[in-house]
């Protein structure tokens, strides 16, 4: 199976991402200046509106601490602010948490954190920290290995559209792990992420004929 995958960092919500919170104003600027890549006016706009306790600002200031971008980088400046917007629960501020506490970035490495906010941010729907924990729950890595409970998280994942998860859930179901042997869901799954363009489904899909399902 799949080792460990992390997306480390996340930034592709920095658009869609809901402002009815404090700070608004100076969030849709930073936005602005982050994409004109004015990194010092954006800075100065998160900080402002992270200080008003918006959560995704405060996500997005510690992404240019951790990075150095538009202020002098700092691993503690970063985790910081990770920690106080996954306290507000920003699910993915949450994640990077884990791996942030996984890894020992900055930190101290402790399991026991990073376990924490790894179920937070996939128990909140983030399809990243679902596959994580998936790949901990197989691999017996950090917690007890469990199958039913593996075959659960990769299930959320895959039910997100993510096609790693997707390929993996197949693969389960092949191998009758976590559930019984299914070839019809196997396919159904494999086929998903083949319309995705998944490499590793496509090859599959044909090694094994699953298209006969």
């Amino acid at each position: 199976m799949k080792a460990l995958i992390i997306a480390f960092f996340i930034f592709f919500n920095i658009l869609n991402a809901t402002t009815t919170t404090f700070g608004k104003s100076s969030y849709a600027k930073a936005v602005s200046a982050f994409q004109d890549k004015n990194y010092e006016d954006a800075f100065f706009y998160f900080q402002t509106s992270a200080n008003k306790s918006n959560p995704y600002s405060q996500y997005y200031l510690a992404f240019m601490y951790q990075n150095g971008m538009g202020v002098m980088k700092s691993d503690p400046l970063a985790n910081f602010w990770f920690e106080k917007s996954a306290n507000q629960g920003n699910m993915d501020a949450q994640f990077n948490l884990f791996w942030i506490y996984y890894a020992g970035k900055g930190i101290l490495p402790n399991r026991t954190k990073a376990i924490f906010w790894l179920k937070s941010a996939a128990n909140q729907g983030n399809r990243f920290a679902q596959y994580n924990l998936f790949s901990l729950y197989y691999n017996g890595q950090i917690v007890l290995k469990d199958l039913d409970k593996a075959f659960y998280w990769v299930t959320q994942a895959a039910n997100q559209g993510y096609e790693e998860a997707q390929y993996s859930l197949a693969l389960m179901y092949l191998r009758a792990e976590g559930a019984n042997q299914n070839m019809s869901k196997a396919r159904y799954w494999i086929q998903k992420a083949v319309n995705a363009g998944h490499k590793d489904s496509i090859e599959l899909m044909s090694k094994l004929q699953l298209w006969k399902y």
